[in-house]
């Protein structure tokens, strides 16, 4: 997004809730109550039918400058050269013997 920032937190960028309408809640209940029987794969567990789904959140301004400040943190991180060494074993390591820059 090539747009600055408007300064407002709750600035909604992209609306992604979707507004709630008083009939399609109970169409929701119908259908789970005439289809509770009926299981199409009775092999199938029925605990992914348990699992928590969290709503869609929308965009916000607030969002947006957090990702901004994650993106420019993660590509300007930089450490003293010799401060890391890499192991034998391919592992990234602190360097005990660096003692700092002069």
């Amino acid at each position: 997004m090539s747009t600055p920032f408007i300064g407002d937190a709750k600035f909604i960028i992209q609306n992604l809730e979707k507004p709630k309408d008083e009939g399609e809640g109970n169409e929701e209940i119908k259908e789970n109550a005439e289809g509770e029987g009926d299981n199409p794969n009775p092999l199938e567990d029925s605990s992914s039918d348990d699992e928590i789904k969290i709503p869609p959140k929308n965009f916000t301004e607030l969002d947006r400058l957090s990702f901004t400040i994650r993106a420019i943190e993660n590509d300007c991180q930089c450490i003293p050269l010799g401060s890391i060494k890499l192991t034998p074993l391919h592992e990234v390591r602190r360097n005990e013997a660096f003692k700092g820059l002069c």
